[in-house]
């Protein structure tokens, strides 16, 4: 069941980085290399580019490569997966509620809710279960996986970069809003399938750290293998029984395939409409590698994709 936390942690994208304000540690150094690729074709007049990211706060997560830092410098335009703006934060917490005058206990039963308060309590003391009474349960499941880093403070790689773009006037968009990002759990995930979900994250929370250590070691090192690797293993490791598994492999495609589809078209129009501007596109690292990614679906209508490392 791990898998399912692995979800978690890799493909909600960047809706933990709506709740991370403290600033980073400008002392630490930045990646080895950079999950950095060059955009290019023959209609484009200036090269673009694809970064991959990770929704999370740590010194070095924070450091751009100086390879990134030159392609970031020199775009006219940037784009995350979902404007990071505050009118953003407050819809994409509201839609994180309950609007049918439900509760969470209702939902998942006093068990899961026992194992929630145990959770909550073993993050912080003075966290208690009844606090996400109000949440609809899959935006339970993934706060629980975040809410440890959070507390450590820190802006996440995409609200620092939202952020840079902001200062330094240069236009930022997202590449698709909150509610197509929920609509994996809103239209994909029964109740009772999101109470399978928030148990087996409440079960695995340890392995799933460890996972996510792998995850954020590969990503310091610019280890594009890796990283492909970690997320075979979350596949084939996802659940023990068929219907967690069928929850996982649905989940995945919603959150991931689907996604990258969407995405490579929306990129794809930018640079058509605008092939005399360089853009800076920001996605979580996940949907840059492997056969069905934005890149590969770049590469199909034509582009050339070119990954840079130094």
């Amino acid at each position: 069941m791990k898998g399912l936390l692995t979800l978690a942690i890799r493909l909600i994208a960047p809706l933990a980085a709506l709740a991370c304000h403290a600033s980073a540690d400008q002392a630490a150094a930045p990646p080895d290399r950079p999950l950095l690729w060059k955009i290019e074709s023959e209609s484009l007049q200036k090269p673009s580019y694809l970064f991959g990211t990770i929704h999370l706060a740590t010194p070095r997560i924070a450091r751009l490569h100086p390879a990134a830092e030159r392609a970031f410098a020199q775009a006219d335009a940037v784009f995350t997966e979902i404007p990071l703006d505050a009118k953003t934060q407050l819809g994409a917490a509201a839609l994180m509620m309950r609007d049918d005058g439900s509760k969470l206990s209702q939902s998942i039963g006093e068990d899961t809710m026992a194992k929630l308060d145990a959770a909550l309590k073993g993050i912080n003391p003075a966290f208690t279960a009844e606090l996400f009474e109000p949440m609809k349960t899959w935006a339970v499941a993934t706060a629980v996986v975040m809410l440890p880093h959070q507390l450590k403070g820190g802006k996440s790689l995409d609200q620092l970069l939202w952020q840079r773009a902001t200062e330094e006037d240069k236009p930022a968009s997202g590449l698709e809003q909150v509610k197509d990002q929920l609509a994996a759990f809103e239209g994909g995930l029964s109740e009772a399938e999101q109470s399978i979900f928030l148990r087996a994250t409440l079960e695995n929370l340890d392995q799933g750290a460890a996972m996510l250590d792998e995850i954020i070691a590969a990503y310091e090192t610019g280890d594009e293998k890796t990283i492909g690797d970690l997320m075979v293993r979350s596949i084939r490791d996802f659940g023990v029984n068929e219907q967690e598994r069928a929850i996982g492999t649905r989940l995945l495609k919603r959150l991931l395939t689907d996604r990258d589809v969407t995405m490579a078209a929306t990129i794809d129009g930018h640079l058509e409409k605008q092939p005399g501007k360089s853009h800076f596109f920001a996605v979580g690292a996940a949907h840059l590698i492997g056969d069905t990614s934005i890149r590969k679906h770049l590469e199909t209508k034509g582009y050339r994709i070119t990954r840079i490392t130094e």
